[in-house]
């Protein structure tokens, strides 16, 4: 998998040896040829550093406009005043996964992240050539498949599976039913046969 590193030397040096032999980096030292590198090669993952080259995160935000499906992983050194409001605006743009050098990017942490955002990915792209597959079953069953391809790792066995199908069914009665669309039965009248033969005026009153 090929995954695109917008980052100093040092935070490269740190991610190669991290993840190789199982991911393959493309290194970018500018935003130019970081924009270069995706449009040209089929990079499934961004590591970017959003104070790379003197920016504060206007870079990031503009990959996030020109490739909203590509994951990006920010990678930055320690927290500093100047970094804070950076932060921020890239979680609001939905960026949420977040490394600080020289203390969270430690080899195992590295490795770990891209290998659930490697399998996020794959689900996402599975998901997108399954829908038309998936749109004729009923709704309890697809969204649980659906659950299922975005979060490989929540749902493992058959059992899990009826689990959460169950748990959103009841929780829809749960909704349905505060909402007041559930109409009470009526209850069955509680006269015997007997009565009935004995009094045939006799007349069924219900509670």
């Amino acid at each position: 998998m090929l995954v695109l590193a917008a980052v100093s030397d040092l935070q490269y040096h740190r991610l190669r040896s991290a993840v190789a032999p199982d991911f393959t980096l493309a290194r970018a030292p500018t935003w130019d040829v970081a924009l270069e590198t995706i449009r040209g090669r089929p990079v499934e993952i961004a590591v970017v550093d959003p104070m790379l080259c003197g920016a504060r995160g206007q870079e990031v935000e503009r990959l996030r406009v020109l490739f909203p499906s590509l994951p990006l992983i920010l990678y930055t050194p320690v927290m500093t005043p100047e970094l804070a409001p950076v932060l921020l605006a890239m979680g609001k743009c939905g960026i949420t996964q977040v490394v600080l050098s020289p203390t969270e990017d430690h080899p195992k942490r590295l490795h770990d992240l891209l290998s659930e955002e490697a399998m996020r990915s794959a689900s996402y792209r599975l998901l997108d050539q399954l829908s038309p597959a998936l749109a004729p079953l009923p709704t309890e069953l697809r969204w649980v498949l659906q659950e299922a391809m975005r979060s490989p790792a929540a749902v493992q066995t058959i059992q899990q599976v009826a689990a959460r199908a169950c748990s959103r069914t009841r929780a829809s009665r749960s909704r349905t039913s505060q909402n007041g669309s559930d109409t009470p039965r009526p209850r069955r009248c509680n006269s015997t046969r007997a009565n009935t033969s004995a009094s045939p005026r006799a007349k069924c009153v219900c509670r």
